[in-house]
């Protein structure tokens, strides 16, 4: 999901809230959005590339279920207050309704992919302690 997440802030959000006065004006806050929407996602990455920890399928539906609730949710709050929590899910065209669909597919394809990288990386690497145990074992022989 965090990747979707900073995907849909850097395309779409990030241009019009660079330019809000708040973050225009102040060094800080804008070092504070950019480092919001950047270090969760380079962490992430580092953590996958590193860390054993696999994507699996039965995971999938906890976050396909969080992501339905937080479009329910987000539509609740555009028609009852009126306000967009994001620009992108206004809620009033047939687009405004696709789009958010439209990005739980591409989650779900993503969570695939990612699911197919950990496996092969698992793979990869158990091989490979394997190796390297048979040749520790051979030299501790000797």
């Amino acid at each position: 999901m965090q990747i979707i997440i900073t995907l849909m802030f850097w395309l779409t959000l990030y241009e019009g809230i660079r330019k809000l006065p708040a973050y225009r004006d102040s060094p800080a806050m804008m070092a504070g959005l950019v480092l919001d929407h950047v270090l969760p996602i380079v962490c992430l990455t580092i953590d996958f590339m590193f860390n054993m920890i696999p994507f699996m399928r039965r995971h999938l539906s906890l976050m396909l279920a969080i992501s339905a609730f937080y479009l329910i949710f987000n539509f609740t709050i555009v028609q009852i207050t009126g306000r967009y929590v994001y620009v992108i899910f206004k809620w009033k065209s047939v687009i405004d309704f696709i789009l958010p669909f439209a990005l739980l597919l591409f989650g779900f394809l993503l969570f695939v992919f990612l699911e197919f990288l950990s496996r092969n990386k698992m793979y990869y690497l158990s091989k490979k302690e394997f190796v390297e145990i048979q040749i520790m074992k051979l030299l501790w022989a000797i």
